[in-house]
């Protein structure tokens, strides 16, 4: 069975059981977890630990990944391709690793270095993420992305309620100096 679809097992049967068999599942997705394609790298000598903390925080949160994959993707695991399961599995798994690592560059007081090789196949380095993406790299980290909601949200909110204002303004200034020919 390859890495894919033995991911793919492993996320379904820990979905469906309770109890012991549900955390012997769980030992063996953590098992595979470091060795699946994607799984972000690093070259600090303290690597490891951070690939393990991250492993604790998946084994007491791999619940949270079938509810955020359910809500965030709208379908169910079951629903998916085996190579689709993985890719997602493992974009949730590096949210937690970057802050892992990101906490061992901060305990070391280490930079990090933007030649240092990222993604998939390690042919990319951190300025070439920058140059073609700019600060803005995209996350799967659930918190991230409920952060830039509810941003969003308030920026619609301030919005409105200026829109509103003008609208409404008692002496009707703000609506005359609305320039003509402007949406």
């Amino acid at each position: 069975m390859d890495k894919d679809a033995k991911t793919k097992q492993l996320l379904t049967d820990i979905k469906n059981q309770r109890g012991d068999q549900r955390n012997q599942t769980i030992d063996s997705l953590l098992n595979i977890t470091p060795k699946l394609p994607g799984i972000r790298q690093d070259k600090h000598p303290d690597y490891l630990h951070a690939v393990n903390n991250t492993l604790f925080s998946v084994k007491h949160n791999i619940d949270k990944f079938f509810q955020e994959y359910k809500k965030r993707w709208r379908i169910d695991i079951s629903q998916n391709s085996p190579l689709l399961v993985r890719q997602r599995y493992v974009m949730w798994i590096n949210g937690f690793l970057k802050y892992d690592i990101f906490d061992l560059y901060r305990k070391t007081n280490q930079e990090i270095s933007l030649d240092t090789p990222v993604g998939e196949e390690q042919k990319e380095d951190w300025i070439d993420l920058l140059a073609n993406e700019g600060f803005n790299i995209s996350t799967s980290d659930g918190f991230e992305t409920y952060i830039t909601h509810i941003q969003n949200q308030k920026t619609q909110i301030k919005g409105l309620i200026l829109e509103l204002y003008i609208e409404n303004y008692p002496e009707g200034k703000l609506q005359k100096i609305h320039p003509k020919g402007y949406p």
